[in-house]
């Protein structure tokens, strides 16, 4: 992926930053998650870990992507 478009994605993910709802919460365990409760909002999601914000996409292809 080029730069610009990861820049651009990197920006969206800061953007499609949701909080969750109750039913996802709900359907998760302490050990488990379903991806498409996960991304049923937005293919991306915003994750917080010691500090730093990491992006989770999910791609065309249907594989994960994390980036920093």
């Amino acid at each position: 992926m080029p730069a610009s478009e990861r820049d651009r994605a990197d920006a969206d993910c800061v953007r499609a930053e949701l909080p969750p709802t109750a039913s996802a919460i709900d359907r998760a365990t302490a050990d488990e998650l379903d991806s498409r409760t996960l991304f049923a909002a937005s293919r991306r999601r915003t994750i917080v870990h010691q500090g730093e914000r990491y992006c989770l996409q999910l791609t065309r292809a249907g594989k994960l992507l994390l980036t920093k």
